[in-house]
């Protein structure tokens, strides 16, 4: 095998792992291998402080709303000295969403055995909110589960619609989102005037025949039933009368088009075939190479 044969073939084999690697990569994102969680982009916000005191019994408030969107209250059973609060913002994260996010997502961490319970806010703008469709009514802090790499929701959790946050009382440390449901579409009602006082309108359920019909508002008449041109237009056509070319290139057992016009033919419109049979060539040409 001569030094530029083994060129060819090393360049060959080279694609093909290319090839194979790359498409693994994408059906393991599309299939979600390699979201979790705790696998994120980089942190758009972080908060950290290990000079926190208190008393005991008492709320101590931690405001970050200079840097991130939460505000946090923390009720300790007995007093602490020095104990450390980190919190982590991030904008997306992985796992198993059947809600849609708001994509604000909290790494929250205090080392402290004493801290009974902490009450979280999360606040948002209206427009966040109307860029992303959600149901303002509906969003919920949830935690990410990481045994079963779902997101679940706070048992204690709400939304304020009034000063704009989403609450929740913590009882654990996790990573935690906001997510809500998408606004409902609502149905456009087209109107056609009235008659006999009777304002008819498309889409209020009813078929007002005088005005409306199948073709003008199927929404309260219905789809139209198909019609016999409708019908004929599907029946399949006549197969085309065979020519006295074709008749004599039967007789004479010569094919129509030859094996390779017939294999692009067949990989016409398929980007994968073609590349499967380019391969094949060079390999033949590659193997009637190597055995001279």
């Amino acid at each position: 095998m001569d030094v530029e044969t083994k060129m060819r073939f090393s360049t060959i084999l080279i694609s093909l792992v290319v090839v194979v690697s790359i498409a693994g990569l994408c059906l393991a994102a599309d299939n979600n291998v390699f979201l979790s969680a705790r696998v994120m982009p980089k942190p758009i916000a972080n908060y950290t402080n290990c000079s926190f005191s208190s008393q005991a019994n008492q709320t101590l408030v931690v405001d970050l709303r200079d840097n991130m969107s939460l505000v946090m209250e923390m009720f300790f059973n007995q007093t602490v000295d020095n104990y450390c609060v980190n919190v982590t913002e991030h904008k997306s994260a992985g796992g198993s969403m059947t809600l849609e996010p708001l994509n604000k997502f909290f790494d929250i961490n205090i080392d402290d055995e004493n801290l009974v319970w902490v009450f979280v806010k999360v606040y948002y703008t209206d427009s966040q909110i109307n860029s992303l469709g959600l149901d303002e009514s509906s969003l919920r802090l949830h935690y990410y589960n990481e045994t079963s790499g779902d997101w679940s929701v706070v048992a204690n959790s709400g939304v304020n619609t009034i000063d704009n946050f989403a609450w929740a009382n913590l009882t654990h440390f996790s990573l935690y989102g906001v997510f809500g449901s998408k606004v409902a579409p609502t149905t456009t009602h087209r109107r056609y005037g009235s008659t006999g006082g009777i304002t008819i309108v498309c889409g209020d359920g009813v078929c007002t025949k005088a005005i409306e019909s199948c073709s003008s508002c199927p929404e309260d008449c219905g789809v139209c039933p198909a019609t016999f041109q409708e019908k004929n237009e599907t029946q399949p056509t006549p197969p085309t009368p065979v020519s006295n070319q074709t008749i004599e290139e039967k007789k004479t057992g010569t094919p129509p088009t030859s094996f390779i016009t017939g294999l692009v033919t067949a990989a016409k419109g398929n980007a994968a075939l073609i590349f499967i049979i380019l391969i094949i060539v060079v390999f033949a040409f590659c193997f009637k190479k190597m055995k001279k």
